[in-house]
């Protein structure tokens, strides 16, 4: 099994940055604060257009038949840049269209003319015979509604596409990088992704494992850059134990988070048996990671970081976002001990 990137991921890497820089950067999350989505159809299309949002789709379905260990490359880099965007509802919403045999809307997603939002259960939503009902979050909610929704409920694993067309009320959203809205599902068929649900979620793992790996890789690089560049009493803050070796720390746990998840992906593309393990893994990992830099990323900048100005608050937000969505801690955990 090898892990380090080959010369065509470090360009797929490059080219991603790039991309992002261009179409979906952090300035954009302030820019466009009060519109109703977070990138433009502009923007969003000539994302799609290099292949980010169907890399791992086969080219039948408009992709590019890659493994699930470059589309961990790729999410690595939207974490790392707290870059805006339906990425990963969008991503798993394919699969999840390939796995019901959709190719159509899979294609459609994959170029960007089809955005996908995420359903988010809260206490009370419950999936009687593909049918939800209940209250639930939506994050991203896109005007013909369509939304992916992704758990597991009543110890399977739940995976579909579902139609948000009942009442849902817009709220603030912590992270400004999303829209946030509350849905009540009155018994709303979830379309079903079958057999592939269980691959589905472990992929949706993993890609969550991957931008939280970015998170905490973006603060470490932030705060080693602010260490250097910041001078008090005609010297460098960096040369001070108490910023080395929080950034010193940093680089350990972004390091350690990226290396698990590139080797779970390495596990997931060979299909070895102790997959889902290494996803919950990864998952465990990236979440302290990324939670614990954003944080020393703030004290690091000191008084700037705690600013709207600064782009250190968009990574604790994206932490904090991240890992809500699985669970929270204690689920990530029991899934890791039960795999």
């Amino acid at each position: 099994m090898y892990l380090l990137p080959t010369n065509e991921q470090l360009e797929l890497i490059a080219v991603t940055n790039d991309v992002l820089t261009a179409h979906a950067p952090a300035e954009s999350i302030r820019q466009r604060r009060d519109e109703p989505v977070a990138v433009s159809d502009h923007d969003w299309r000539a994302l799609a257009e290099v292949g980010l949002l169907g890399l791992g789709l086969p080219e039948s379905a408009g992709g590019v038949g890659a493994g699930i260990t470059d589309e961990v490359l790729v999410f690595s880099e939207i974490g790392r840049t707290v870059a805006p965007g339906p990425f990963l509802p969008c991503v798993v919403g394919a699969h999840v269209a390939l796995a019901a045999e959709d190719h159509e809307l899979a294609a459609a997603i994959a170029a960007g003319e089809q955005r996908v939002g995420m359903v988010v259960g809260m206490p009370g939503l419950a999936l009687t015979q593909g049918r939800l009902t209940g209250p639930a979050w939506v994050v991203d909610l896109p005007e013909h509604g369509l939304c992916v929704f992704a758990t597991a409920l009543g110890g399977g694993d739940a995976v579909g596409l579902v139609r948000v067309q009942d009442s849902t009320v817009a709220v603030a959203a912590v992270d400004p990088a999303v829209r946030l809205a509350r849905a009540e599902f009155t018994d709303t068929e979830l379309q079903r992704a079958g057999k592939g649900s269980a691959v589905i979620l472990t992929r949706m793992t993993l890609l969550v494992a991957a931008e939280l790996a970015g998170v905490a890789r973006g603060c470490s690089e932030a705060s080693a850059k602010h260490a250097k560049e910041r001078e008090q009493f005609g010297r460098p803050i960096g040369v001070n134990q108490a910023i080395k070796h929080a950034c010193a720390d940093m680089a350990v746990r972004a390091e350690a988070a990226a290396a698990q998840v590139s080797f779970a992906a390495a596990s997931c593309d060979a299909g070895h048996a102790d997959t889902v393990l290494n996803a919950s893994a990864a998952l465990v990992v990236a979440v302290d990671a990324a939670q614990r830099n954003a944080a020393a990323n703030l004290q690091v900048h000191g008084g700037m970081g705690f600013t709207y100005e600064h782009d250190a608050h968009f990574y604790v937000k994206r932490a904090e976002r991240l890992r809500l969505l699985l669970g929270g801690r204690t689920a990530q955990l029991a899934a890791l001990v039960n795999s």
